[in-house]
């Protein structure tokens, strides 16, 4: 799953994808640095999380560097327990997916 935001002229500002393993899914997000803090990157998250959940993945994870603390602020708007992991400079959170049914709204711009 490859998912794109572009920005009134057509260029790509905004990309996210999912890398599947057996049970488990990665989301990866890219957010151009002059559209940061829009809520681009919370909205591919939440497009990504409805396609793990419809996709029969058991866990939605990614990775980041710690610091970093626009995309340490998009974990927040999940709305479902996230588990964070600190190891070294890398950050991972993960979410089990069955934890997203019912509260996961996905609206179309």
């Amino acid at each position: 799953m490859h998912l794109a935001a572009r920005d009134t002229i057509g260029r790509v500002v905004a990309v996210g994808h999912l890398l599947p393993e057996r049970t488990g899914v990665e989301a990866a997000l890219l957010v151009e640095d002059s559209w940061q803090g829009r809520g681009l990157g919370t909205r591919l998250l939440r497009y990504l999380g409805h396609h793990a959940l419809t996709g029969g993945w058991e866990t939605l994870y990614g990775f980041f560097l710690a610091g970093d603390e626009r995309i340490d602020a998009i974990p927040r708007h999940v709305p479902a327990p996230v588990g964070r992991r600190e190891d070294g400079g890398a950050v991972t959170v993960s979410i089990q997916v069955h934890g997203l049914a019912d509260r996961l709204s996905v609206r179309r711009p």
